[in-house]
């Protein structure tokens, strides 16, 4: 509601029986609205309040909430109707608060012609660094492989899975909303893909849904993060533009791009693929001669694996070797040496050897 001007409003109570009666109620909302532009998640606020005057029909800018003759009682019956966005201020406090759960008693006040507000929102799923392969066919007839990367947005209406098609698995709605993906190409220079808007021909959105493998509890979407296990088979109905050597060109046909999942959102290396033969047209619907062959979208491809670097071998260190002793000589006796006893037998030797000498001299007077 607006904080410039006050939603006001009156309700006239009349007591018919001992434990209840009837009621009117009537309700001036003042709205004040936030927009998001899926593509880009630009956001943008209209305060019908702080517009100023109001323009006639003041109705017409106004939310009436209106009950007339609304049977009351001082209990509370059981539930009966899920109403998302309803508050629990009313007569009767909601037995469900999550779900915002209403009683038959409070169900006919709910007169508004807007939707309420849901209290399991679609969840918006943005790839900033999106991976594409598309395999082209020149007029040349010359094939060429065109390797594109950027920014993808899908939205999934992930409340309130259903079993729609009668097969005991649910599925819930989905819808790329976002494509922009540039990549160079040798042969025709730099390409550009976008979503095709679904106000030119052929005036389609690009739509998709989301259905489990196989179904384990119902109303859940059985797979991670909604699951502790499972998968589930992905698709959308693609409608695109592409740059390509100075054209712009669409496909009038969707080309339905499948994977197998196995957490929403797409986890890493789960890529879509189609396969197929497609014209591709012009701005004015004309045949280009460029034709497309295969799609291979990765939404959230992996990190490219890091280089190694080389640990250098540590040298060895060697291990210092002590020196080798010097043995000290030892003095052994010996026979023929001239060990200590040899020696001291030379000695007594040449001492015997002078004595002699001198006892031989002639003395002279």
């Amino acid at each position: 509601m607006s904080p410039a001007m006050p939603s006001t409003g009156q309700m006239n109570i009349t007591k018919t029986q001992p434990n209840g009666g009837t009621f009117d109620s009537v309700l001036q909302v003042v709205p004040r609205f936030s927009f998001t532009r899926l593509p880009d998640l630009a956001q943008r606020t209209l305060d019908v309040g702080a517009i100023l005057p109001l323009l006639p029909p003041l109705t017409g800018q106004l939310l009436i909430l209106q009950g007339i003759d609304i049977p009351w009682t001082d209990t509370c019956p059981p539930s009966v109707l899920v109403v998302p966005g309803l508050n629990d201020q009313g007569f009767c406090p909601s037995a469900n608060p999550t779900a915002k759960v209403t009683s038959i008693l409070q169900a006919p006040i709910i007169l508004h012609g807007i939707r309420p507000a849901q209290s399991c929102p679609p969840e918006i799923d943005v790839f900033p660094n999106s991976k594409a392969i598309i395999f082209l066919v020149k007029p040349t007839l010359d094939q060429v492989q065109v390797v594109l990367f950027g920014r993808k947005v899908f939205i999934v209406d992930i409340c309130d899975p259903m079993d729609t098609n009668s097969n005991t698995r649910e599925q819930v709605q989905t819808e790329m909303v976002a494509i922009d993906l540039v990549g160079p190409n040798p042969s025709l220079g730099l390409v550009n893909v976008r979503l095709r808007s679904p106000l030119l021909d052929p005036y389609q959105w690009s739509t998709g849904e989301i259905e489990e493998t196989s179904n384990t509890q119902n109303g859940r979407l059985d797979l991670p993060p909604f699951a502790p296990s499972g998968t589930a088979a992905s698709f959308f109905d693609v409608f695109f533009e592409i740059d390509v050597q100075g054209q712009t060109l669409h496909n009038e046909v969707a080309t339905r791009e499948q994977a197998t999942i196995s957490y929403k959102p797409p986890a890493q290396s789960e890529s879509y693929v189609w396969t197929g033969n497609l014209e591709l047209f012009d701005a004015g619907g004309s045949p280009t001669g460029f034709r497309i062959i295969g799609i291979i979208e990765i939404p959230d491809p992996p990190p490219p694996p890091p280089t190694p670097t080389p640990t250098p071998t540590p040298t060895p260190t060697p291990t210092p070797v002590p020196p080798t002793p010097t043995p000290t000589p030892t003095l052994v006796p010996s026979v023929g040496g001239w060990g200590l006893l040899g020696m001291a037998a030379g000695l007594a030797a040449l001492v015997i050897l002078v004595r002699r000498r001198t006892a031989r001299t002639p003395q002279r007077d």
